[in-house]
Order: C-alpha cells, then structure tokens, then sequence
C-alpha cells in the first residue's frame, strides 16, 4: 500500500478515535453537570421557602410569647422569649453562607438590624411592666414592638424573593452551560461523521475502486485467452 495512502489512513482512524473520546467525555461532563445543578437547584429552592418559613414560624412564635407576658406578668414566659430570640438570632447567622446575592446578604443586614430594634422594643416591654407589675395597653406600648416585628416579616418575605431571584438566574445560567454542551456535542458528532465519509472516500478511491479495476483488467484478460 502507498505509504501517503497509510498515512491518510492513520491520520482519519486517529481523528475518528479522538472524537470519539470527545463525545463520551461531553456526555458524561453533562450528565455530570446535569445531576449536580438538580442537586444545587432543589437546595436553593427548599432554602427559599425554609428561609421565610422560619423567620415568619419564629416572629410569630416571640410575638406570642410577649403577648403571654403582658397578659400574666409570668416570668416564664419572659425566659423562654429571651431562649427563643438567641435561637432566632443564631439561626440567622447560619444562613449568611447559604446566601450568595449581593441582594441577599443586604436583606440579612437589614433583618438583623430590625430584630435588633424588635429586641429592643420588647426590652421595654419587659422594663415597664417588670418595675410595675402593672397591665398595659396594647395601643400605648405595643405599637413600636408591633411595627418592628411586621418590619422583619416584610424584609423576611423580601430576602425569599431575592434568593428565589437567584435561584432563577442560576437556573438560566445553568441552562445556557447545557445548550454549549450540546452545541459542543452535536458539534463533535457532525466532525465524526464528516471524518467516518473521509475516510471511506479515500479507502474506496485508494484501495477498493483500483481493485475493482484489477478485477475488470482480470476478466478481461481471461476472456481474451479463451478466445485465442
């Protein structure tokens, strides 16, 4: 065989292999990349509905508590506010890494800085009617405690939406890294096939089509002798 005939020959079989790799290699890269974002995504999305979920459960739980108070004079109820606001107040640190916005982590400041005011407003609460151990009206002493806890509700319903806003963006990023992949995969799939018709080009005009010849110069050669 012509050695540049070898040479070509290679040179296809070597490409055909090399795509092959890629495609396998694409394949499992997305499905890869396919499990991990299901993965990530149904994270972040129980994390925005945890998230508001718990922050509503644990305000409405404190306001409760206070309004318990006010009511009995128990200071019970006093000790378990202040366990369940240093829970609240621990629970919010933890999610600061789970948070990736820009937008995210603002919210969180502000929320923190509101259960600060809240505490402070249930603090004077707590003052008044400890040194009196008196009932107190609900409009004269309640209105800025009511106004700070309907402040975290509203932030808190806001950092959901910021952090399902992430969650959307994630996603369409996620979907724009899967549609290179497949360009990519479709891509190497058409280069696969383009290399596969070279080759059997160069293979039939290389190698079949002159013994194809050889065979018609044969036939032709014995049909002349039998004549003679």
């Amino acid at each position: 065989m012509n050695p540049g005939i070898k040479f070509r020959i290679a040179v296809f079989i070597t490409t055909i292999v090399l795509l092959v790799l890629l495609i396998a290699w694409t394949a499992h890269n997305s499905w890869e990349r396919i499990s991990q974002s299901h993965q990530k995504l149904s994270q972040m999305q129980s994390q925005s509905f945890q998230i508001a979920d718990h922050l509503q459960q644990s305000i409405l739980g404190l306001n409760n508590r206070i309004l318990r108070y006010a009511a009995y004079h128990n200071d019970v109820d006093w000790f378990i506010f202040s366990g369940s606001s240093k829970d609240l107040q621990d629970w919010l640190a933890e999610q600061k890494p789970m948070l990736s916005s820009d937008a995210e982590h603002s919210l969180l400041l502000q929320i923190n800085a509101a259960f600060q005011d809240y505490l402070i407003a249930a603090t004077a609460i707590h003052t008044k009617i400890y040194a009196g151990r008196q009932s107190i009206t609900r409009v004269a002493e309640f209105a800025d405690f009511e106004a700070q806890s309907k402040r975290i509700l509203s932030l808190g319903f806001q950092l959901a939406q910021a952090h399902q806003q992430t969650l959307d963006s994630f996603r369409k990023e996620n979907l724009q890294s899967l549609d290179r992949l497949r360009i990519t995969l479709f891509g190497a799939l058409g280069l696969l096939l383009l290399a596969a018709i070279c080759l059997a080009v160069v293979v039939y005009r290389e190698m079949i089509a002159p013994l194809q010849v050889q065979l018609i110069e044969s036939r032709q050669l014995a049909e002349r002798q039998e004549k003679l």
